[in-house]
């Protein structure tokens, strides 16, 4: 589900009226029927998404530091490996289309 914070979508691409926000994108399964406008739009939703994870990820590493805590503190961060937006023609994931980029767990260690 890709819904982030209006603002950080728009900061990719400004809403534009009579675009609806595909807030879940398997509405559109393998073929889409959205038109061009509706597909730049979900793949903004997404980017959007993750700008506000990365912006929030920030903020806890900016409260262990404010906190005094960065000495005694180990931040281990797991995430999924996202998703496909129309890169190579499809949205979501699929056991059919394993790539590098859809396949591999993002770990990010602070010590």
């Amino acid at each position: 589900m890709w819904d982030p914070p209006r603002t950080y979508v728009d900061d990719y691409c400004p809403s534009a009226s009579g675009i609806k926000d595909f807030i879940y994108h398997s509405v559109l399964g393998d073929q889409p029927v959205a038109a061009d406008a509706e597909i730049d739009r979900i793949r903004v939703l997404y980017f959007g998404f993750v700008t506000f994870v990365n912006h929030c990820y920030g903020q806890l590493l900016e409260a262990v530091d404010d906190l005094g805590l960065r000495d005694d503190t180990i931040v281990l961060f797991v995430s999924d490996h996202g998703t496909e937006v129309m890169g190579k023609g499809h949205f979501d994931k699929s056991g059919a289309r394993l790539y590098p980029y859809n396949t591999r767990l993002n770990w990010l260690v602070r010590h």
